[in-house]
C-alpha cells in the first residue's frame, strides 16, 4: 500500500486567505528586517540549530525549498518524522524565514520529562538550542524551582557551559520555565497589526520571576498573535495534525468559503502563533550573528539581541531587528 499519492500531499505554497496574517518566509523576513542580510549572503550557513519539539513532518513547503533538516531519532522517539500534533513542523518555518541556510537538528519529544532530548541535543554540539516549550512554574509567590525540574536546569546550564546559545519560550500566558532562567534568551512576543505597527500582545507572557530574583521575562520578542486565538502566522503542518484541528488554531478565513479558491490547497496549512514561534525567529537572528562572528559567546549574542532591538511604545518589550543586530557587530572589538 502506498504511503501517499501525489494528490494527497499538501501544497508547497501557502493558500490565499482573507484573515490578517503573515506569510512565511517572505513577509516575516521583511517585517523583522532580515532581507538585506540575505542579499549580502548572511543566511545562517554553517550554523547548527537543535530544535526539541513534537515531531517534524516532511512538508513539501520545506522539501521544495531545500531547507536542511536532519531528523534525529532517540531511544524514546525513534520516528522524528512523525508529527501527530503539528507544533514542531510549524515552528521550523519561522526559523527558516530568518535563517534559511541553517542546519536543523530535529529532535522529537512528547514526554513530560525532556531530559533525554536535551542530552541528545547537547551531545550533537549545536550552536543554538531552541526550547519552544515550557512548564508553568514561576507564578507569583513561588520561592524556588521544584526539585523535579532541577535536572532540566542543570542540563541547560551544561549547554551554556559548552557555548550553546539556548533560546526558550516565555509562555503564552504562563510563567514559563526554562524561559525564566537568567542563562537563556527568553522569547516573548508582540503583535503586528494590519496597519503595520508593533503593539504589545495580550497573549505573550511578561512577568518578574519569583524563582530567580531580579529576572524580568522576556528578553526580546518575535511576532505573535492577539486574543482570542493568537492567530497570526500561516504555517505548514501535517495534513492530519491535531493542533490544526482545534478551533483556536485551525484555518478560518473571513468571508465565504468560495472566496478561498481551491479548498484542497488548505490541507496541510494552519493559522497560529505564540512565543514558541517567536523563539524560532530569535534563533534565526542569533544564527546570522554567529555566521558573521562565529566566536561570539552566548552572553554576547544575548546582549546584542537585547540592545539592538527597539522598544515597543513605552513598554520594556523589544522586538528583534535583524539588520540592527548585525550593525551592532561593527561596534565590537
Amino acid at each position: 500500500m502506498r504511503r501517499n499519492s501525489r494528490n494527497e500531499l499538501p501544497s508547497s505554497t501557502p493558500p490565499t486567505i482573507q484573515e490578517h496574517h503573515i506569510r512565511l518566509p517572505e513577509e516575516l523576513s521583511k517585517i523583522l528586517n532580515a532581507q538585506a542580510a540575505h542579499e549580502r549572503g548572511l543566511k545562517g550557513a554553517g550554523i547548527r540549530v537543535a530544535v526539541i519539539d513534537s515531531g517534524f513532518y516532511a512538508h513539501p513547503f520545506y522539501e521544495s525549498r531545500g531547507y536542511r533538516i536532519s531528523r534525529v531519532p532517540t531511544h524514546k522517539e525513534p520516528e522524528p518524522h512523525l508529527d501527530e500534533y503539528g507544533h514542531g513542523t510549524a515552528q521550523l518555518a519561522s526559523l527558516f524565514a530568518i535563517a534559511p541556510e541553517v542546519e536543523v537538528l530535529a529532535i522529537k519529544c512528547l514526554d513530560k520529562d525532556p531530559c533525554y532530548s536535551l542530552r541528545k541535543a547537547i551531545a550533537a554540539d549545536p550552536d543554538i538550542l531552541i526550547c519552544a516549550w515550557g512548564f508553568d512554574l514561576d507564578r507569583p509567590g513561588t520561592k524556588k524551582l521544584p526539585p523535579e525540574y532541577e535536572p532540566i536546569r542543570k542540563l541547560i546550564l551544561r549547554a551554556r557551559k559548552k557555548g550553546i546559545c539556548v533560546i526558550a519560550a516565555a509562555g503564552n500566558g504562563q510563567y514559563a520555565f526554562p524561559g525564566n532562567m537568567p542563562e537563556v534568551i527568553s522569547a516573548g512576543g508582540v503583535f503586528y497589526t494590519p496597519e503595520g505597527k508593533f503593539i504589545l500582545s495580550d497573549v505573550a507572557s511578561r512577568f518578574k520571576s519569583s524563582v530567580f530574583p531580579g529576572r524580568v521575562v522576556p528578553d526580546v520578542c518575535g511576532l505573535v498573535g492577539n486574543l482570542p486565538y493568537g492567530r497570526l502566522l500561516l504555517v505548514p503542518v501535517p495534513p492530519k495534525a491535531r493542533l490544526a484541528k482545534r478551533p483556536a488554531f485551525g484555518m478560518i478565513a473571513a468571508g465565504e468559503p468560495s472566496a478561498l479558491g481551491d479548498t484542497a490547497k488548505l490541507k496541510g496549512w494552519a493559522m497560529f502563533s505564540g512565543t514558541s514561534a517567536a523563539a524560532a525567529m530569535i534563533a534565526g537572528a542569533a544564527a546570522l550573528l554567529l555566521q558573521k562572528r562565529p566566536e561570539l559567546d552566548p552572553d554576547t549574542v544575548k546582549r546584542i539581541l537585547i540592545e539592538s532591538s527597539p522598544k515597543v511604545g513605552r513598554s520594556t518589550c523589544r522586538v528583534i531587528d535583524v539588520e540592527s543586530a548585525l550593525g551592532f557587530l561593527d561596534k565590537l572589538p
